[in-house]
């Protein structure tokens, strides 16, 4: 990210994307020169979040068998433990 930073610095040209190759500086220049504008990419997804799949899966529970998804182990009378 710093190597980003002072590419930016030094000429302008926000990089938004590893490698800064030459090419991209370049190209990002030619864009400035022409009096353009470099637009950021759209956002990145990275997956959902937690809280939200947690409602998700507490909302769509997976049957195991012919019961519900809750198999107690041992003696068969344990409770739910949510």
């Amino acid at each position: 990210m710093a190597v980003l930073n002072g590419i930016y610095n030094a000429c302008g040209v926000r990089i938004y994307e590893m490698p800064a190759s030459p090419e991209k500086v370049k190209a990002g220049i030619d864009i400035l020169a022409a009096g353009g504008k470099i637009t950021p990419p759209k956002k990145y997804f990275l997956g959902s979040d937690l809280y939200e799949e947690l409602e998700n899966i507490k909302a769509n529970p997976v049957q195991a068998g012919p019961e519900d998804y809750f198999v107690p182990l041992g003696s068969g009378t344990a409770e739910r433990f949510f």
